[in-house]
């Protein structure tokens, strides 16, 4: 999937304020942006950070965990966009909530 590459090519730029190693996991029509943390002496944790939902009519959903832990439409990108506006979004982050 060509999608999980230009995702993977974007984790390779940013860098989270927290030190965590990012990752893409899933496929098809659910791509999800992980945050690992793995100290010394401790559990490794890993966070959900972003779903990415694929839709029938080639358009995307950008998705953030909600505080009760449940997956919400992330508030500054309408549902059902190209692509290419999710990844300039995640790129971007103007509001500083993925990567502050």
């Amino acid at each position: 999937m060509h999608e999980v590459a230009q995702l993977e090519a974007l984790l390779g730029e940013v860098r989270p304020t927290r030190g965590g190693v990012l990752a893409v996991l899933g496929g098809n029509d659910r791509l999800i942006i992980t945050e690992t943390f793995a100290r010394p002496f401790t559990v490794t944790q890993v966070e959900e950070i972003a779903l990415l939902e694929h839709h029938g009519d080639d358009t995307w959903t950008l998705h953030v965990r909600s505080p009760e832990g449940e997956w919400e439409v992330f508030f500054d990108v309408a549902e059902h966009q190209p692509f290419d506006v999710i990844l300039s979004e995640l790129h971007d982050d103007p509001s500083g909530y993925f990567w502050g």
